[in-house]
C-alpha cells in the first residue's frame, strides 16, 4: 500500500456535503416563497389534526387542550394534554365565576387538579417548571375569557397578533408558539377564519427563534426564518426531506 501525503492546504476527502439548495441559494434563489408555502401546509396539518376535537367538543375546548399543550412543552405535554379533558374549559371557567381575582382562582383550578398527574419536574429551568406554566395558564386564560361563558375569546382576531397573549409568565416566543400552534390551527379547523386569513396572520408573525435542529438548513438555505410561517416551512422541509434521505427530492432542490 502507497500513501501519499496530501498537498498542502487540501481539504478533507471527501469534502463536506452541500445539498442542493445550498447551491440554489449560491446562485442567488431565495427560499422565502417556498418556505411559507410550506408553513401553510403545515398549518393544515395541525388544523386536520385538531378538527375532530373541534367537532366533539367546539373550537374553545379545543383551543383549551392545544394551549394547555403547548404551555406544558415538551416535558409535560402529554399530561398537559390529560389536564385539559380532566378540566374541561367550562368547567375550569365555572370554578372561577364571582371571584375577586380571577386568574389566582383559575391557577389554584388547574394546579389542584393537576396534582393527581404525574408530571416532570427535573432538569426544567424554573420558569418551564409546571407550576409556573399552570400559573401562566391562569392568567392568559383570565385575559382570554373574562367571562364564564366558554366561547371563542373575542380578542382572538385574524389580525389581534400576540398583544392579547402577552401575560405574566407568557413571553414573547411562547406568545407566537401559542398563537402558531393553537389558536391558528383550531380556528382555521373550526372556520372561524378563512384559510386566506390564517395564512395572513401567520405570515405576520415574526419568527420566535430558530429551533437547533433547524440551524443546519438555516446555513444550508443563508436564509434566517425570519418570519414564524418560514420557521414552519423549515420545519416541514426538516421532518419530510432532510430527515429522511430525499435531498434533491424536496420542493427547493
Amino acid at each position: 500500500m502507497v500513501v501519499l501525503p496530501a498537498p498542502a492546504g487540501q481539504g478533507a476527502f471527501p469534502p463536506p456535503f452541500t445539498p442542493p439548495c445550498a447551491l440554489r441559494t449560491a446562485h442567488g434563489e431565495a427560499p422565502s416563497a417556498v418556505l411559507t408555502r410550506l408553513g401553510l401546509r403545515r398549518l393544515r396539518i395541525k388544523a386536520a389534526r385538531v378538527q375532530p376535537i373541534v367537532a366533539a367538543n367546539g373550537p374553545a375546548q379545543a383551543l383549551h387542550q392545544l394551549g394547555l399543550e403547548v404551555l406544558g412543552g415538551s416535558a409535560n405535554r402529554v399530561p398537559f394534554a390529560a389536564l385539559s379533558r380532566r378540566l374541561p374549559l367550562a368547567a375550569l371557567l365555572e370554578r372561577a365565576a364571582g371571584m375577586p381575582d380571577r386568574a389566582l382562582a383559575l391557577t389554584a383550578a388547574l394546579k389542584g387538579e393537576a396534582a393527581a398527574l404525574v408530571l416532570q419536574r427535573a432538569g426544567l429551568r424554573p420558569m418551564a417548571a409546571p407550576g409556573r406554566r399552570l400559573e401562566a395558564a391562569g392568567a392568559l386564560w383570565a385575559r382570554l375569557w373574562p367571562g364564564p361563558e366558554p366561547c371563542w375569546p373575542a380578542a382572538l382576531t385574524p389580525t389581534s397578533g400576540i398583544a392579547a397573549l402577552r401575560v405574566t409568565g407568557v413571553g414573547r416566543a411562547a406568545a407566537i408558539e401559542f398563537a402558531t400552534n393553537a389558536i391558528l390551527p383550531t380556528a382555521l379547523a373550526a372556520g372561524l377564519w378563512s384559510e386566506a386569513e390564517a395564512a395572513a396572520a401567520l405570515a405576520a408573525l415574526p419568527s420566535p427563534g430558530t429551533y437547533g435542529r433547524l440551524r443546519r438548513l438555516e446555513g444550508w438555505l443563508a436564509h434566517p426564518f425570519a418570519t414564524a410561517a418560514a420557521l414552519q416551512g423549515g420545519l416541514l422541509l426538516h421532518t419530510d426531506y432532510c430527515t429522511r434521505g430525499a435531498c434533491g427530492r424536496c420542493p427547493f432542490s
